[in-house]
């Protein structure tokens, strides 16, 4: 939240302890996103561009399928 920049070839990698279709919001996130989901054999489950979000509140970005990992990059 509130970062104003993501450096290219850059990216937040998030890990979670259980499989499942984790959402997303773009809650006082200022630059746009893709948000890569990632099941446990490491295969890409979705893919969606999230915008920025300062209404309230925000939508929810949620993938088709479980992922235990989820890649976000500039969008």
């Amino acid at each position: 939240m509130y970062r104003e920049s993501l450096p290219s070839q850059s990216g937040m990698l998030f890990v979670f302890d259980t499989s499942y279709p984790h959402g997303f919001w773009m809650k006082n996130t200022l630059l746009p996103l893709d948000m890569i989901w990632i099941d446990e054999d490491k295969k890409i489950v979705d893919i969606q561009t999230a915008i920025p979000c300062n209404a309230d509140p925000c939508p929810s970005y949620i993938p088709s399928g479980n992922a235990t990992y989820v890649l976000e990059i500039n969008g």
